[in-house]
């Protein structure tokens, strides 16, 4: 009986494919200075607290989380030191949303390729675009300004001065 449990445990676990924590989540809540935040009412934890860059004034989260939200997959390249936030629409059948970033630099790479895992592969679409804010690495992670990071993905950005906070919202749901 155990051997048959573990043997159907293991067939579901290939079976279903791990979904990210929120996916597609209508509205994300950072608060700077805790490593707490709120995903469509739920709680959401945080290895690093997100801070504000004293410098540019720029809000800094964790990409990591960032992703798991967004439902991307992220990449990095310890030798050129740059990470990459993969978006794919519809199980890889619709847009195909990449942003490169090198740590410590002031240029992010934007390439659009619609339907890159369809039909229509052959429009791709790429910019470069200057930010006033690097991304950094905090206690192992990469920190990246929110605002430039969320502005080609069509996500929205409120900040709240009296609460410290910063919301994100889906454009789907905003």
């Amino acid at each position: 009986m155990r051997k048959m449990a573990g043997i159907l445990l293991l067939v579901l676990t290939v079976l279903v494919p791990p979904a990210p924590a929120a996916a597609g989540a209508g509205t994300v809540v950072f608060i700077v200075g805790s490593n707490r935040g709120m995903v469509d009412g739920r709680t959401l934890l945080m290895d690093v607290a997100p801070f504000v860059d004293p410098a540019s004034g720029r809000v800094y989260v964790p990409l990591r989380s960032l992703a798991q939200v967004l439902g991307a997959n992220i990449t990095w390249d310890a030798t050129t030191r740059t990470v990459m936030l993969d978006l794919e629409e519809n199980g890889g059948q619709g847009r195909d949303l990449v942003l490169e970033l090198d740590i410590g630099g002031k240029t992010m790479t934007v390439t659009n390729r619609p339907g890159s895992r369809g039909i229509q592969a052959q429009f791709i679409s790429w910019q470069q675009v200057d930010m006033d804010a690097p991304p950094v690495i905090v206690q192992g992670r990469t920190m990246v300004p929110v605002s430039w990071v969320a502005r080609p993905l069509g996500v929205s950005v409120t900040w709240n001065p009296a609460a410290r906070s910063v919301t994100l919202a889906n454009a789907a749901t905003a």
